[in-house]
């Protein structure tokens, strides 16, 4: 969607930014309602960027838990359809979870709880693997695979042919293909005019007087 010319745009690189990390709050609100909705009251900003929401001694952390990791495969997805390109999608991923990082730092104080940073962690290299793999997948798709097709059969059908095979082998022999005809019509002007062999064991033909 943002792809162009490879060269130093800064203002795409922002909006490739902003992009990726409204999606990634996007899909983070839209599964915390479908995994965590039910079963509170409300929804509220500590379930987003308070570290200690994320625990595995309560439903709710379990919850919020698995929403972190699952929102990684929503990540991923968006680099491949923003970034759409394999080698960028470590950088991106990283900017998104070091501005979510700081983000968290703002609301509810620096993380200090390990499984925030395993959770977090372990997000943020599925993202960036898995994006990796689909924009890979998605490059392969891109390669137009007619014209090369066309020029193998057109080499194929090249090599079928005696005067083309005449030619490849006087280039690799330094010949040239035009030797090379000659040197089959004088084959066959010998071939027509007969061996020395032939010629004295024919019978000699008088002048008519």
């Amino acid at each position: 969607m943002f792809y162009g010319a490879n060269v130093w745009d800064p203002w795409l690189i922002l909006a490739q930014i902003v992009t990726v990390q409204c999606l990634f709050y996007l899909s983070f609100g839209l599964l915390l309602y479908v995994f965590l909705g039910p079963y509170v009251n409300h929804l509220a900003l500590s379930h987003f960027f308070v570290a200690s929401s994320i625990n595995l001694y309560s439903f709710a952390g379990w919850m919020i838990t698995a929403t972190n990791l699952l929102n990684s495969l929503s990540v991923a997805l968006s680099l491949m359809f923003v970034v759409e390109r394999a080698k960028k999608c470590l950088d991106f991923a990283a900017t998104c979870y070091v501005l979510h990082l700081a983000i968290v730092s703002m609301v509810g104080g620096f993380p200090r709880t390990p499984t925030w940073w395993v959770v977090n962690g372990t997000a943020m290299a599925i993202a960036a693997l898995l994006g990796e793999w689909l924009c890979v997948r998605r490059e392969l798709q891109d390669i137009p695979m007619g014209g090369v097709a066309r020029r193998w059969s057109g080499a194929s059908e090249a090599f079928k042919s005696p005067t083309s095979v005449a030619a490849l082998t006087g280039a690799l022999f330094g010949r040239s293909s035009r030797s090379g005809t000659g040197g089959v019509q004088l084959a066959t002007n010998r071939s027509l005019r007969g061996t020395p062999e032939d010629q004295a064991a024919a019978p000699a033909q008088l002048p008519s007087g």
